[in-house]
């Protein structure tokens, strides 16, 4: 304990401060395992080597991904929870950098704007948010949301732009921003292009010719002729970027978004000006799994699906309009995207989420994780290592586990033998009577 003294004499007493033990930190780290440091040092020394094993396979065969060479984009996740943060995991946030002077957010939950200070520090954060050019809500609820105004107006304050942040989002976004100003003060620094505004809903009762549903599940942008959908079509030109929401079953006005990298107009001309091949990138959102997204994002290089729940936790998915993770697995297959990144995992799983089968490509996403087309494929190696560094939590997890699936059977029992009593009450009479 920190003491003040105002008199004898004036000062800080250090005398019943407990000192910073550096050993005793790391000792502490590793007590979740139930090892020694030094047999856990052996232990990931064996990871590191068969991680080693694993990149010279790749670089020396034919696996080489045509985006392996591209340096943008880079996904920096800034909060992979869903509902509240903790101190495993903040909430909604994936900072894309698209170029060295241009980034944009996929959500932007409350923390984000500590969450970038946290991982850059203010000079790099600050640099960040003057590239920031635009911020995409996939829907209405503050795990989502809630740190937008924090950004916008730090976004003021660093570049003195009155235009506003671009910000695309549900329609009922408008509502909340001005009660916000209202009840909090300040000036509104977000510049808000309403997804039903920009862009135009499909005509999903469209058939092909031989009966097949042949619908297109993407909303289109409108026409350019308004002000607003000029404004939103020149910010995306600028960033060579093509968005395309796409309405998904979470709640009455939730999305998710394709995005797509392009090259304007064609030719040699806009070659030059854009290096590289295309890619296009899946941001699911929340949403139970969903059909329509899987066509919409068909052959996309990475999907961002949320797993809220954990296999075995179905029940609660339905209810809450989730994905478990064997569900955001399956629509990545039927999408047939060449990687799925897990995220926004419930609070139940903060610290590792329930996935234990490697696959090569799938992963897990944590706070703070740095990623690039070409580091993809190394992230299904790291999963030995959060099982053995979360060893206590994943135990306890399997524990939970096991306790849920009895309690599934069990319930599934009396419902049994209830039926069973039932019937009998029922066809009891009957039968008598036939006997008789």
């Amino acid at each position: 304990m920190l003491r003040y003294f105002l008199r004898p004499h004036s000062g800080f007493s250090t005398e019943h401060c407990v000192a910073l033990d550096a050993q005793d930190l790391i000792q502490q780290a590793f007590d979740p395992l139930y090892v020694s440091q030094a047999e856990a040092d052996t232990a990931f020394a064996e990871m590191r080597r068969e991680i080693d094993v694993a990149i010279d396979k790749r670089t020396r065969g034919d696996v080489k991904s045509r985006l392996d060479d591209l340096d943008w984009p880079e996904f920096t996740f800034l909060g992979t929870a869903s509902s509240s943060p903790s101190k495993y995991r903040n909430i909604s946030a994936i900072l894309v950098r698209l170029s060295p002077n241009d980034c944009i957010l996929l959500d932007c939950a409350e923390g984000t704007l500590n969450q970038l200070y946290a991982l850059h520090g203010a000079a790099e954060t600050h640099r960040l948010l003057r590239g920031l050019r635009l911020v995409l809500i996939t829907h209405m609820h503050a795990d989502h949301h809630g740190g937008v105004i924090t950004i916008a107006r730090k976004v003021y304050d660093l570049t003195h732009n009155t235009a506003g942040l671009p910000v695309l989002a549900p329609p009922p976004f408008w509502k909340w921003v001005n009660s916000y100003t209202t009840f909090f003060g300040g000036e509104n620094r977000v510049r808000l292009f309403p997804i039903t505004r920009v862009y135009e809903a499909p005509d999903l009762a469209s058939t092909a010719a031989d009966g097949t549903d042949a619908c297109d599940p993407i909303w289109r942008l409108r026409d350019t002729s308004e002000d607003l959908v000029f404004d939103w079509t020149k910010i995306l030109s600028d960033l060579h970027l093509k968005v395309e929401p796409v309405r998904v079953p979470h709640t009455g006005t939730s999305w998710a978004y394709v995005l797509s990298r392009v090259v304007d107009g064609g030719g040699e001309a806009a070659a030059a000006a854009v290096e590289g091949p295309t890619w296009k990138v899946v941001y699911s959102g929340d949403t139970p799994p969903c059909s329509q997204l899987a066509e919409a994002g068909r052959d996309c290089d990475l999907l961002i699906h949320e797993a809220t729940m954990a296999d075995g936790y179905e029940e609660q998915a339905v209810a809450a309009r989730h994905s478990t993770t064997s569900e955001a697995i399956g629509i990545g297959r039927m999408m047939r995207a060449k990687f799925i990144l897990l995220t926004h995992f419930s609070q139940r799983f903060s610290r590792l989420p329930s996935f234990d089968t490697f696959q090569e490509d799938i992963a897990p996403a944590f706070d703070f994780m740095r990623v690039k087309f070409r580091d993809l494929w190394k992230l299904p190696y790291f999963l030995p290592y959060y099982k053995y560094a979360f060893a206590r939590h994943w135990e306890l997890q399997q524990t939970r586990a096991d306790a849920n699936h009895l309690r599934k059977v069990r319930a599934e029992e009396a419902l049994e033998l209830t039926r069973s009593a039932v019937m009998e009450a029922v066809d009891g009479p009957a039968s008598r009577k036939s006997s008789a």
